[in-house]
């Protein structure tokens, strides 16, 4: 069994892994080239058993303001065909290893699927970052028969829309009303959202694999709602939402949602994605996102490892003040 760091001469080789077996866009390579635009440390790990990809992990470096700690969204990836613990060990004994050096608190790992048994100590996680659930919605059928499949009152409120005489557009480049609009939900639902610099760097992140949209309705020339979406793989995915919230009437949330999903059947995917459902934290929202009648998914346990545990301890304490 070895350990390899990729570098960026491999980047077609680390993305075949990550689509063949149908993993998230935040293990992407490109993924990980947004963030080291963001001045954080990525590593993109691959173990090999027997010459054959048994494991792949992007890590980031997440920094605060004392410390760091390791971060790896919705991995490692394994293959299709299991999950092999002697893999992870190994990984994690690197990334114990490097932590040393650099200082780091400790690894917080978010899965897709629960992680397989491992000789080291994992704790449940003390923080979520990535949703804990979301819906996807099969676009592998007619389009007919996908909007059938919403729920009454959501077809309803699409026909409602498209009768306001209100269209999409979509964009490759990023766009100032995007923002306004999100600043606008934000205010509304009392949400923490990143520095415009975040969404212009993320329009930027076009590849050969993963691509950024942003799809937007104007009523009468004043932009009533916009989505950043992300289309990596097989999957569209419905990442950063604003509207506003005096154009409810025209229903254009619900337009906007078909609007993508029908982009991304013309593209030849099999998923859309709306990106976290959470009936506590949002319940107008999450009540929306079900009435598209999507697959509800649920993540795996998200789990932490600790290097060093006065810091962690001053760590969850800091937290727990704020």
């Amino acid at each position: 069994m070895e350990l390899e760091f990729i570098e960026n001469s491999k980047r077609d080789l680390w993305n075949d892994f990550i689509l063949e077996n149908k993993a998230s866009f935040l293990q992407s390579f490109e993924w990980g080239e947004f963030q080291k635009g963001l001045s954080k440390n990525v590593w993109r790990i691959l173990v090999k058993k027997e010459g054959k990809i048994s494991l792949a992990a992007q890590v980031i470096e997440e920094k605060m303001k004392f410390k760091s700690y390791f971060y790896i969204p919705y991995g490692p990836v394994f293959p299709s065909d299991g999950k092999d613990e002697a893999s992870l060990d190994l990984l994690l004994e690197e990334l114990k290893s490097l932590a040393k050096k650099k200082g780091v608190i400790f690894l917080r790992i978010e899965p897709v699927f629960n992680l397989p048994i491992t000789s080291f100590i994992l704790k449940p996680a003390t923080k979520r970052t990535q949703p804990e659930k979301t819906l996807l919605v099969d676009l592998d059928r007619e389009e007919e028969d996908i909007l059938k499949s919403f729920e009454k009152r959501t077809r309803y409120n699409i026909k409602l829309a498209q009768r306001k005489d209100i269209r999409i557009s979509l964009s490759d480049h990023y766009s100032s009303d995007f923002y306004r609009l999100l600043g606008k939900t934000k205010e509304r639902q009392e949400f923490r959202s990143f520095p415009e610099s975040h969404y212009r760097k993320l329009m930027d992140l076009n590849g050969r694999d993963l691509k950024t949209r942003i799809f937007l309705i104007k009523y009468k020339n004043k932009p009533v709602v916009a989505t950043l979406a992300v289309f990596f793989g097989d999957t569209a995915t419905t990442l950063h939402s604003g509207f506003n919230y005096s154009y409810r009437d025209l229903k254009a949330p619900y337009l906007i949602r078909w609007g993508i999903m029908q982009e991304a059947k013309r593209m030849g995917l099999k998923w859309c994605d709306f990106w976290g459902i959470n009936e506590k934290k949002w319940p107008g929202v999450t009540k929306m996102k079900k009435s598209f009648n999507g697959m509800e998914v649920e993540y795996g346990e998200g789990k932490e490892m600790v290097f060093s545990r006065p810091w962690y301890f001053l760590y969850n304490m800091v937290r727990i003040i704020l």
